[in-house]
């Protein structure tokens, strides 16, 4: 009876070290390293929870208009943002152009890429928004406009750690995708309304048949 109290007793043991070993807050965390409005090197993986990173330009004006979601996803969830602009620099004059022009809160932390995240990242367009959870774990990877309904539903996998909604292979926002579907069937209907409205006027009567 004593000896198989031990081995049950080795056997939760190792159960319990095997359980630890493949626990999530051993998880890596993904580093991406950034210059910092002093230059300073710096790297995402540096701070606490839930991180909404943006690889964005300076010049991009779709990266502009981004911030209003990025402001609305920051207003409704405790997320922190970064801005990491592609075009490096030795001061930090673009970025604060940037934030002016975009009306960008001040509270976010910017930076610049460094080349090691630009090719780690595979950075060849932006805007691209990569979220990752507390553990430092990518929980969705997007490139260009990403809409709050889209954005939301990766940050709230991120908060929530639904693992299996996660993404590392880069994605566009499918309801960008329906838009342009929607506009494209929205002037094809125009036209066709427009042709059968111009069949239905009657042809004007020539010059002589009038006289």
């Amino acid at each position: 009876m004593k000896k198989l109290l031990n081995k049950l007793t080795f056997f939760l043991i190792a159960l319990f070290v095997f359980n630890l070993s493949i626990s999530p807050t051993h998880a890596q965390a993904t580093s991406i390293t950034f210059r910092d409005m002093d230059i300073e090197l710096d790297d995402v993986n540096n701070y606490g929870g839930v991180r909404v990173v943006v690889f964005f330009s300076h010049t991009c004006q779709v990266c502009k208009e981004e911030v209003a979601t990025l402001k609305q996803i920051d207003n409704d969830y405790n997320i922190s943002i970064f801005m990491l602009n592609y075009f490096q620099a030795s001061e930090n004059d673009t970025i604060v152009d940037f934030i002016d022009e975009a009306n960008a809160p001040d509270h976010w932390i910017y930076g610049f890429m460094t080349d090691g995240t630009i090719i780690g990242f595979n950075i060849v367009s932006v805007p691209v928004t990569v979220v990752l959870d507390e553990l430092g774990r990518i929980v969705g990877d997007m490139v260009g406009a990403v809409s709050y309904r889209f954005l939301e539903s990766v940050v709230i996998n991120a908060i929530e750690q639904n693992t299996d909604e996660y993404f590392t292979e880069r994605r566009e926002d499918p309801g960008s995708n329906l838009d342009v579907i929607f506009i494209a069937v929205g002037v094809i209907i125009s036209a066709v309304v427009v042709y059968f409205l111009v069949q239905s006027i009657p042809p004007r009567k020539k010059k002589e048949e009038q006289e």
